[in-house]
């Protein structure tokens, strides 16, 4: 097994190799890439760890391509990539770690895989997100995932009914609404949306008479 250990380089579009010295490289190491001026990196599919603050404010970081199908996401590893876009969570993904993407101001669209069952508090805190989907068959949101938009730009959200469980803090409080495609998932304390929030609810479906929603704008649909 290999792992970057540490970037020495002046690359400015990087593609880690699937092997170094006959080894498949595994790990992304601690601080690896930190403040480099890096503007692209595509990571393969034998790399199963992100670790701690492997890209942390790498300002020039726009795009990531990540091939991997068994991954984790240790904290911090692309906070305060200010210019990140780009970036594709894959499927196979398990953990997104505390701040992971703290302060990626250009972040707008992020799509989340079923496979994640592990989430770090304020892992999208201060981003651009305006497009948030979450995969059908994930079936909790975790404490503080805390999708928190710069300026509110996130409005709107869609629950799959595989969600049974949303974490405290999951969410921004500038939502306008929120649509819930199942049944009324189970919530952990505040789920971080206001009351004057509209929750759109499949009619059919039930648990939305409970005390944890009985402030809320409640809407159904067909």
């Amino acid at each position: 097994m290999a792992s970057i250990i540490k970037f020495i380089g002046d690359e400015k579009n990087v593609i880690i190799p699937r092997k170094i010295d006959g080894y498949e490289v595994k790990r992304i190491g601690i601080s690896a890439f930190t403040a480099s001026d890096i503007e692209s990196v595509t990571i393969p599919d034998t790399v199963e760890d992100i670790w701690d603050r492997a890209f942390q404010y790498c300002k020039s970081l726009h795009t990531v391509k990540i091939k991997s199908k068994k991954l984790k996401i240790w904290d911090e590893a692309f906070d305060g990539c200010k210019k990140l876009k780009n970036i594709n969570l894959p499927s196979g993904l398990t953990m997104i770690g505390v701040q992971a993407f703290f302060g990626c101001e250009s972040l707008e669209k992020i799509f989340i895989p079923n496979t994640v069952y592990d989430w770090g508090p304020e892992a999208f805190c201060a981003t651009s997100i305006s497009e948030l989907e979450f995969e059908d068959g994930i079936e909790a949101i975790g404490d503080y995932a805390c999708f928190w938009s710069l300026d509110g730009k996130l409005e709107s959200v869609t629950i799959p009914a595989s969600v049974k469980e949303i974490g405290e803090y999951s969410f921004d409080n500038h939502l306008k609404e929120a649509v819930f495609l199942g049944d009324a998932p189970r919530v952990m304390g505040n789920m971080g949306i206001y009351t004057d929030t509209v929750i759109r609810y499949k009619e059919g479906t039930s648990g939305w008479d409970s005390n944890t929603y009985k402030d809320y704008k409640l809407i159904p649909y067909n």
